[in-house]
């Protein structure tokens, strides 16, 4: 089964929890990214996220994956670019109404997982993964809108942390600042009102 999640809005621990609840496995996110000697991220997601959790897959087994997208009893999280592929096969979606603290909770962890790369590079790091963020939280939303299908807020069912350290002092936190505005400015769930 599939399900599609704005990126930092609970979708790893709603899929640990949703494959506890049915006795299912929860596989991981499913991107290339976490193909192993292929994907750019390897094990940062089991080093700095708070679940601890993602695979690193073979490529033969990620592809296999591919085939069992539909296995009701195997959960699959897509929370990146692929999100507007996955939609109409997804069982459950989940978004934010507070894309602010979302995109803050996201730069939060790529400064955590990027220690020791230089400020400017982080920031293209953070400027690109906050609008992929921001593109699937609009997907999500606009495709929950037109097709009647139930979406799950972040917002109805966990709770946020109220800091976030690494973003606090990273050297370059008004230009992060300025970007969120930027994004805020063309986001039209921002101006819709939903």
């Amino acid at each position: 089964m599939i399900i599609c999640a704005t990126m930092r809005c609970g979708g790893t621990i709603f899929c640990i929890e949703k494959a506890a609840e049915i006795g299912g496995h929860f596989i991981g996110e499913l991107s290339p990214a976490y193909i192993n000697s292929l994907g750019i991220f390897g094990t940062k997601k089991q080093e700095n996220h708070e679940t601890g959790y993602q695979p690193v897959f073979e490529l033969d087994e990620y592809v296999s994956h591919i085939i069992d997208l539909t296995a009701p009893d195997k959960l699959y999280l897509i929370n990146n670019d692929a999100i507007s592929s996955a939609l109409q096969w997804s069982t459950y979606r989940i978004a934010t109404r507070n894309m602010a603290r979302a995109q803050r909770s996201m730069a939060d962890l790529v400064i955590r997982a990027n220690a020791g790369v230089d400020a400017e590079s982080v920031f293209f790091r953070i400027a690109r993964f906050c609008q992929t963020q921001l593109e699937g939280n609009i997907l999500i939303r606009r495709y929950c809108e037109l097709t009647g299908k139930p979406i799950i807020f972040y917002e109805d069912h966990y709770t946020s942390k109220a800091s976030y350290p690494n973003l606090d002092r990273f050297p370059l936190k008004d230009r992060v600042e300025k970007y969120f505005e930027h994004l805020a400015s063309i986001d039209p769930m921002t101006t819709r009102g939903s």
